[in-house]
């Protein structure tokens, strides 16, 4: 959540091993998408959960940690209810329908 100009905008993102989810909201309006993952090509260099060695962050003198043990919380990994989520293709088309454009096709301002 931040503030612009004395608006308030919140947003989010939620990455879930199928798709990634994204909302913002703003003035009581709400825009939410939702992205399929896709599966990076064979023999790409893919991203790997817990590369970096723990001890390189944990031996940092300047920094001190109180680790605690966490349980996940599943709300914590559920997109909000409240969001109706589309997929790029949908919001284009949403976008489109209030849009009016030219007989080729394009935006008129």
């Amino acid at each position: 959540t931040y503030q612009v100009e004395g608006s308030t905008y919140t947003s989010g993102v939620l990455a879930l091993t199928a798709e990634t989810y994204n909302w913002s909201r703003f003035e009581g309006e709400t825009m939410g998408m939702v992205v399929p993952n896709e599966p990076a090509p064979a023999g790409s260099a893919q991203p790997t959960v817990g590369a970096i060695d723990p001890s390189a962050i944990l031996s940092t003198p300047a920094m001190q940690y109180d680790c605690q043990p966490w349980t996940v919380d599943e709300a914590l990994l559920t997109p909000p209810s409240d969001i109706e989520f589309r997929t790029l293709e949908e919001q284009m088309q949403f976008f489109s329908e209030d849009m009016p454009v030219d007989e080729g096709g394009a935006p008129i301002e």
